[in-house]
């Protein structure tokens, strides 16, 4: 399955994000604050945990379920993408509501803090 999680930016450490594709409904994620972040070189790592609230696409809707996640963000500097791109790939854990959750990557651009996540694996309910 593939879906889209698109989180606005924020001056905290929780954002509201709209799911699209695959999934419809939204998302709430929290980072793990203050200790998550870590830096290295060009990796910054963080962890959090996230509530979807799904209202239609292909699972059974309405569905509610939790995941924690650990994300890493790599600086893309290539000649054909701009220095201020950053590549996301994590996996999610199941907390509650599904029994599996797993990979997915995505990119947040530091020019207009959007991230948008394309989700690939499985979520079982």
């Amino acid at each position: 399955m593939t879906f889209h999680a698109t989180l606005p930016e924020s001056g905290t450490a929780i954002y509201e994000g709209v799911l699209s594709g695959d999934l419809i409904g939204s998302v709430s994620i929290v980072f793990d604050l203050p200790g998550s972040p870590k830096f290295a070189g060009a990796t910054v790592s963080n962890a959090g945990t996230a509530t979807w609230t799904v209202t239609g696409g292909v699972l059974p809707a309405p569905l509610t379920f939790a995941t924690t996640f650990d994300n890493k963000n790599f600086f893309l500097d290539t000649p054909v993408s701009p220095a201020t791109i950053f590549e996301n790939i994590g996996k999610h854990r199941a907390t509650s509501g599904v029994t599996k959750a797993n990979q997915y990557k995505g990119v947040f651009d530091a020019t207009t803090g959007i991230i948008d996540h394309e989700y690939w694996g499985v979520i079982c309910p």
